[in-house]
């Protein structure tokens, strides 16, 4: 089995005489990787160059360039040459041993140990000295960053009498207007100058006292005397053994924050008066819990003193059923984001059920995020609207009731003239009568499709026409598969009194082309399509029949149904074409409007 070396140093070995080279080699190759091929000058792993006066003339310049690629660290050199050849001079000069043949063994092992020794010593020594530079570097990133922070900062030595101030940025000289030497020996007491009666300062004194780190605020003096509200945070430096080594002190000068509040208490004592005044519920509450209460809301809520309400969460105010409500609300307000106006259900002092509407905006309250609530009492509002809730259902009930008498009652005339129909032996009658009867279901089934849906308004118009042509169908044809209609509609909702023209016009066209448009047994085609652009409603109808003669025979042969379509069109207001080519197309196109109430036109 191959029993792989593992070399802690490798050597470049380069000898003129091959024999020298051979027997050098393996003097060395028990405890050094030897690398013999010009290239492997230039790796970082080599720890030592050793070539003989001839191979060193001719490998100068690589040898040059490889010790200026490892720039400060050492890269030694041996050069081995004969008793009579002195060598270059320039050999001298790179040269760090020069070993004089013949030698011993032990002696260029022992010269060889002693380089490669040396080789180490510099790899360490440049790896301390990155070290130590990248420290010395980081230490002055640290001192600059400390001098150009807008926040002053001072380090004090507490094992020092008084514990004086051993450093001080450049922001706490400009923050309080003394220099270095005015600040440096002194303690950080001649801030406050005769005002010594500061809680602060008490504070401050126990956290030293027991090693500890404080955040407070103060009265300082500049050296000018002008007076300065200072955040002062100071934190202890520890050793490894626990023990305070300094304190370190950043200043912040708050005075602005420190009058902004005070000028906002005095806003919050102003704004609590004028709102205790209102007739309406104002709330201040922060995370669900209730901060502030006016009079006209406690009231509300059965309070006689607002005071009473402070600490009460807003969950025990409603109803369970609206807590789900109340959590989305004050989770918007948490956002930043006011929430839209809503009522609210509570109970007064008697028990009976009120009604609120309020809106709430964040707003910051002492300090904190807090919400404003403004409520308005819309008991009476809210029993009105119920009230009138309560009689639009029973109106929608009504119409829903009236629809569907309306479609029955259709139902028993198309009925009674069906009957009519089968005591007939006239053809001819009994076409007029099947005409009229369609008619009538056209009619009926709008009342069908508002009774089945809750919008009385208008109707599906798409569901509508598709209804309407499987009707005419199967009342014309049965369940003959000869007839072929093909649909492609928008969805669209129409008013009655725009629905019911529409299906009365295609009822007309779809029986005429059933009837009349095509030659016996020939396959009935027909296409209808319906859309809607910009409240502009377009109707195309076309059958793949006979056609007419000229486009104008279909509405000027004077007979019923090209009459109702003529008075229907004119009832909708609508630009019509129509044209014979390869069958009959009709198209129509009217503005889409709201109920108007029913035609006068019939």
């Amino acid at each position: 089995m191959e029993v792989t070396t593992t070399y802690e140093h490798s050597l470049f070995l380069r000898m003129s005489s091959g024999r020298d080279g051979e027997l050098l080699g393996d003097l060395l190759a028990a405890e050094y990787k030897i690398l013999p091929d010009d290239s492997d000058l230039m790796k970082p792993s080599i720890d030592l160059i050793v070539v003989d006066h001839l191979a060193f003339e001719k490998l100068y310049d690589k040898i040059i360039a490889a010790k200026e690629k490892v720039g400060d660290t050492y890269l030694p050199v041996m050069v081995f040459i004969s008793k009579d050849v002195s060598g270059p001079d320039r050999m001298w000069e790179i040269a760090d041993d020069v070993v004089e043949m013949p030698v011993s063994k032990r002696n260029i092992q022992t010269r060889v140990k002693g380089l490669v020794k040396i080789r180490d010593y510099s790899r360490k020594a440049e790896r301390k000295q990155r070290k130590l530079e990248r420290k010395n570097k980081q230490l002055n990133l640290y001192f600059n960053a400390i001098e150009a922070t807008i926040t002053g900062l001072t380090i004090s030595d507490p094992n020092q009498e008084d514990m004086p101030i051993i450093f001080c940025n450049r922001a706490f000289r400009e923050l309080t207007g003394y220099s270095r030497d005015e600040v440096i020996g002194n303690n950080c007491r001649f801030l406050q100058g005769d005002d010594r009666e500061q809680e602060a300062r008490k504070i401050i004194r126990e956290a030293i006292e027991k090693g500890e780190g404080c955040e407070t605020v103060l009265r300082n003096y500049r050296k000018d005397g002008t007076m300065f509200w200072n955040e002062l945070k100071i934190s202890p430096i520890k050793n490894r053994k626990g023990k305070v080594e300094y304190f370190v002190g950043i200043q912040n000068d708050v005075t602005t924050l420190i009058q902004a509040q005070e000028k906002l208490e005095q806003a919050k004592e102003q704004w609590e008066s004028i709102v205790s005044q209102s007739p309406n519920m104002v709330q201040v509450s922060a995370n669900g819990v209730i901060k502030f209460m006016n009079r006209a809301g406690a009231e509300f809520h059965g309070f006689d003193d607002p005071n009473d309400m402070i600490g009460k969460s807003l969950y025990e105010l409603h109803p369970d059923k609206e807590h789900s409500i109340l959590d989305e609300r004050i989770k918007t307000l948490s956002l930043g984001k006011p929430t839209s106006p809503k009522i609210y259900t509570t109970t007064d002092g008697t028990g009976s059920k009120r009604y609120i509407k309020v809106q709430s905006i964040p707003i910051i309250y002492d300090g904190e995020h807090a919400a404003q609530t403004v409520g308005q009492d819309v008991t009476q509002l809210k029993a009105s609207e119920l009230e009138l809730t309560d009689l639009l259902k029973q109106k929608q009930v009504l119409l829903q009731e009236v629809h569907h008498r309306v479609k029955n009652n259709f139902a028993v005339i198309s009925g009674l003239i069906e009957m009519q129909m089968a005591g007939l032996d006239n053809e001819e009658a009994a076409g007029y009568l099947r005409d009229t009867q369609m008619r009538i279901i056209s009619i009926a089934k709008v009342h069908e499709l508002l009774y089945s849906q809750e919008n009385l308004n208008e109707i599906e118009f798409d569901n509508y026409v598709n209804q309407l042509v499987d009707k005419i169908k199967t009342t014309l044809t049965g369940s003959d598969s000869s007839v072929d209609f093909t649909t492609n509609m928008e969805p669209l909702g129409l008013s009655l009194d725009q629905a019911i023209p529409c299906g009365l016009i295609l009822n007309e066209l779809i029986t005429n082309s059933i009837k009349h448009g095509f030659k016996p047994d020939e396959q009935v085609r027909v296409d209808i399509d319906v859309a809607i652009e910009d409240e502009l409603v377009k109707i195309k109808y076309r059958d793949y029949g006979k056609g007419f003669d000229n486009d104008t025979d279909f509405l000027e042969r004077g007979n019923f149904g090209s009459m109702v379509i003529q008075v229907l069109l004119t009832q909708l207001d609508a630009d019509w074409d129509i044209e014979s080519n390869g069958g009959m197309r009709f198209s129509m196109n009217f503005e889409r409007t709201e109920y108007r109430g029913p035609s006068k036109l019939f």
